[in-house]
């Protein structure tokens, strides 16, 4: 009826739910709060304590010390979604979320797979270290048999050095090139000590003199010496395999490695394009050597005897060449800048087109020899005997020349 008591509107009566007042948590969020409060106290106390990380680190390893913080992050992520759990602030009963209700027994099946992700991931880093284990374990094993290899073949290569068969030597040597190659870092400086020690004093060299004395046993004292002091072919293939500049076993030498080869005997040796810089050749017999183009670029040749020697182009630049015997030699072309003669015997010696800049030349004797397009700008003449030489006036204004004696007629080019 219009305007009875029926037209006036009934009164509306909202129940209230308990559970309208639950603020909508999220299961994630609260998860991760509590994790971070208990990161945030684990950080506060290594913050309190400086060094304790490192402390750790030395007592008991980086492995250990990671396995340690591994367990210690499981740990927090299951403490913290304990803590979220007990947390008043999280009712069991419902979860809102989208509207749907969640039971509380998905609520514990989603903490449960959290719970069993935790535990997969430790098992599962557990597994990997322990994988590492074994293989660091297999291949110290490995690496233990291999140098154990290593050192039976060295061994065995140094032993045949000392045979008394040519060939059985020459297997060595190569034998101790190849472990050169095959382990530079260990074992190149090793192999070139041993085979430099070699070459000065190779084994049965009484018995090879004694060979070579007795098949010139019609000749003269001189042949017996000489065929005695020839150089071995064993040593030889030395000489082929260490001179190579640009063999691998060369380049894994350090730097300022010098070749001992002092008072070795290596007449007649063949050293086309040798690299022996720096090398130590102190007294050493390089009587007619073939070291034409060699690089001798500050090697020690002191009282070396280079009588007849073919040092064609050869790089003897700031090489010491005191007291050398350099009779005969062919030093056409030689790059002597710098270097030491006092007192060599360059008797004969052919000099043409050498370089001889700031040579020291002191009390050298260059009788007869060739000097024709010779460089002797700066070099020190003083006392050195020039008798019977032929040159063409390439000895400068720098030089010094006290003492010095001069071919007959020749006259010194004037300062001006």
């Amino acid at each position: 009826m219009t305007g009875g008591v029926f037209d006036s509107p009934l009164p509306v009566v909202v129940e209230s739910n308990p559970m309208d007042e639950i603020p909508n948590v999220s299961l994630t969020r609260e998860f991760l709060r509590g994790i971070d409060r208990a990161i945030e106290g684990t950080v506060n106390v290594i913050v309190a304590a400086p060094g304790l990380g490192l402390r750790l680190y030395r007592w008991i390893g980086w492995q250990r010390l990671l396995w340690i913080a591994a367990i210690v992050v499981g740990a927090l992520i299951v403490i913290g979604g304990i803590a979220w759990i007990a947390d008043g602030r999280y009712s069991f009963a419902y979860w809102q979320q989208g509207g749907d209700k969640t039971s509380r027994s998905e609520v514990f099946r989603n903490f449960g797979l959290v719970v069993v992700a935790v535990v997969g991931l430790g098992f599962g880093m557990w597994r990997a270290w322990t994988a590492y284990l074994q293989t660091r374990t297999g291949q110290r094993q490995a690496e233990t048999e291999e140098q154990g290899q290593f050192t039976s073949r060295f061994t065995a290569a140094v032993e045949q050095l000392g045979s008394k068969q040519l060939p059985v030597r020459l297997g060595g040597i190569y034998a101790l090139w190849r472990l050169a190659q095959d382990s530079p870092a260990r074992d190149v400086v090793s192999v070139f000590d041993i085979l430099c020690a070699f070459v000065r004093d190779p084994p049965h060299e009484k018995e090879k003199a004694g060979e070579a004395k007795a098949e010139a046993a019609d000749g003269d004292n001189t042949e017996q010496d000489e065929a005695a002091a020839r150089c071995r072919p064993d040593i030889q293939a030395i000489l082929k395999l260490i001179s190579e500049g640009n063999s691998e076993q060369r380049q894994a030498l350090p730097p300022d490695y010098c070749f001992d080869l002092a008072n070795a005997k290596l007449r007649d040796a063949k050293l086309w394009s040798a690299n022996l810089a720096g090398a130590n050749l102190r007294g050493a017999d390089l009587t007619s050597a073939e070291l034409a183009l060699a690089n001798l670029d500050g090697a020690n040749l002191e009282h070396a005897l280079l009588v007849d020697a073919d040092l064609l182009c050869t790089n003897l630049t700031d090489a010491n060449l005191s007291s050398a015997n350099l009779r005969g030699a062919y030093l056409r072309g030689a790059n002597q800048t710098g270097a030491d003669l006092t007192d060599a015997d360059l008797t004969e010696a052919n000099l043409a087109g050498a370089h001889l800049t700031d040579a020291n030349l002191y009390r050298a004797d260059l009788t007869g020899a060739e000097l024709t397009g010779a460089n002797l700008s700066d070099a020190n003449l003083a006392r050195a005997n020039l008798s019977g030489t032929i040159t063409n006036g390439m000895i400068t204004e720098g030089t010094i020349t006290e003492g010095t004696i001069f071919p007959y007629g020749y006259e010194l080019p004037d300062k001006d």
